[in-house]
């Protein structure tokens, strides 16, 4: 069979969406799987820059989807690669916040394929209301994928038994170790990344907030700091490296198969709620992870247990803008001392030594 996967979004969107994918593979493994997205701005992280080597995708295909009524030009050269290729299914991977219009618009385009088998398209679930109180606490997106794959018969793992890795090859995750001694590293060292930037400014965390807790991981764990991020991460990333005295800065430098093979070799992730952050997770590093309360709890929490969430509640939440009027009060509302006390608690045991079953994750 020939597959199409429908899946479009950043970074954490992709690697968000791994469970799914890997349970598709693992449902249809003889099938060829072509997976469909809308193309990127240049700079912007493409799926194919996550999956491409990981197996769960055979080929990539992008869409222009700026398209209009006057010029609908790439649209129609779109429909007739994925009608040379001979769909025999789609599956459509999408977001509770997509729109019932943009879902059937989607299946719509699919069915003048002439797919008949289409899973997923059904409307999507409705967001709890806002009515003044708390926001519920909801299963992770990824859950909510798994489970709308389930309703069209494709096998999903339970929870917590998903896969959620980008099966990086040796090869990657040697290059990961060559990286960092490439820096001056050594594999023995304990790393802490720190996630010190993000694309919507509604979730940054004031920076010199992170700059102390960088201290605090350097002085008191005695660990060695690495900055992972965009281009637009590096000055900032550098800045407090010159400050702390030691640590890597690898912002704008890595592609994002390098990057999770860096994180690889990492203790612990600390920062942001970014699509760096969700590598890591991936990679099966611990996560303390800061989050505003612009969207609801649990949603975008990392894959994976045992990560530590701190997360505050305004009056506000639920508010989904990526620029905040308010100077992100609940962003400010996270203590520096609320993170070293996480930090504190995952690396160091109750003696103030470094925790030996956390200083040899790297090299599980």
């Amino acid at each position: 069979m020939n597959i199409a996967v429908h899946q479009i979004g950043s970074l954490g969107d992709t690697v968000i969406a791994l469970p799914s994918l890997w349970a598709i593979r693992s449902t249809f493994p003889d099938s060829h799987i072509v997976h469909v997205s809308s193309a990127k701005s240049k700079g912007a992280v493409s799926q194919e820059d996550v999956l491409d080597g990981s197996g769960v995708v055979d080929e990539f295909i992008e869409y222009d989807a700026s398209f209009s009524i006057h010029d609908a030009s790439g649209i129609f050269e779109f429909w007739g690669q994925l009608r040379d290729i001979g769909i025999d299914a789609v599956i459509y991977i999408g977001r509770r916040d997509r729109s019932r219009r943009e879902v059937f618009r989607n299946w719509l385009f699919y069915k003048s394929l002439g797919v008949s088998d289409c899973v997923g398209f059904g409307a999507p679930d409705d967001l709890p209301g806002e009515d003044g109180r708390r926001l519920p606490r909801l299963q992770r997106e990824s859950r909510y994928f798994l489970e709308r794959l389930k309703s069209g018969g494709i096998n999903v793992p339970s929870v917590g038994e998903e896969r959620i890795d980008l099966n990086l090859s040796d090869d990657e995750k040697r290059e990961g170790a060559q990286l960092i001694r490439r820096k001056g590293g050594h594999l023995e060292d304990c790393f802490v990344c720190i996630g010190v930037g993000t694309k919507q400014p509604a979730k940054q965390w004031p920076l010199d907030r992170f700059e102390r807790v960088g201290e605090y991981i350097v002085r008191e764990v005695g660990a060695t700091p690495i900055i992972i991020g965009g281009e637009g991460d590096r000055d900032a990333g550098q800045k407090m490296i010159d400050r702390w005295g030691t640590g890597y800065c690898f912002a704008g430098d890595l592609a994002v198969r390098q990057s999770a093979a860096v994180l690889s070799h990492c203790d612990l992730y600390v920062g942001n709620d970014t699509g760096v952050m969700h590598l890591a997770a991936a990679e099966g590093v611990r996560c303390i992870a800061l989050f505003s309360a612009r969207d609801w709890p649990g949603r975008w929490y990392p894959l994976g247990d045992d990560h530590i969430v701190l997360r505050k509640w305004v009056s506000c939440e639920g508010c989904k803008l990526e620029r905040c009027p308010f100077d992100r009060e609940c962003m400010r509302l996270i203590e520096v001392e609320e993170v070293t006390e996480a930090v504190r608690n995952v690396l160091l045991d109750e003696s103030g030594s470094r925790s030996d079953s956390e200083a040899t994750h790297k090299r599980r």
